[in-house]
């Protein structure tokens, strides 16, 4: 078979950008984001009310205006007792990350794509780990969404159903060609 060729990881890698540290926060968000550029939040020991779900809506403007529908997402947990989630009809007020976890610490990683491409929808994919909402079973989430308005968004924020969030963001970006 053909040996496969590596390219320079430099020209489309990650590159770090901030790490975020939030404490009893309302939320965590990200603002005035580069247009052609793919985004990652990847999230550590990050802990919520107890059975609160972490949800992600996107902006636009200088000062984002943040979307309130149009969102679609669907989830599935990996556990001893499956769960699916979905928001299919493009009602949704936000993405949800995760189905309810208890309120130890979480981790994982939100992909945010197509941010900055007025032609195409903004859509994450995410995966999270912790433990399922009152069982101390551990879990893990897997999920996608979109919002399905075509604009030129440029901010992100990370709010949760209710209470506070806490824990760490380390932010990346990538540049991505728009074709």
């Amino acid at each position: 078979g053909a040996v496969c060729a590596f390219e320079d990881a430099s020209a489309g890698g990650w590159q770090f950008v901030s790490l975020t540290t939030a404490s009893g926060a309302s939320s965590v968000a990200y603002e005035s984001l580069a247009v052609d550029t793919g985004f990652r939040i990847v999230m550590r020991g990050v802990t919520l009310s107890n059975d609160a779900r972490m949800k992600l809506t996107i902006g636009t403007g200088g000062t984002p205006t943040y979307a309130s529908d149009a969102y679609q997402y669907q989830s599935i947990r990996g556990s001893s007792t499956s769960v699916s989630t979905a928001g299919s009809d493009s009602s949704q007020a936000a993405i949800l990350l995760d189905a309810s976890m208890d309120a130890n610490d979480r981790s994982g990683f939100i992909e945010i794509n197509d941010l900055g491409d007025a032609n195409e929808f903004t859509w994450i994919n995410s995966m999270m780990i912790g433990q399922a909402g009152g069982s101390s079973v551990e879990c893990t989430d897997w999920g996608s969404g979109r919002l399905e308005t075509t604009q030129i968004d440029n901010a992100i924020k990370i709010t949760t159903s209710s209470g506070t969030i806490s824990g760490e963001f380390a932010f990346y970006s990538r540049s991505m060609p728009n074709a």
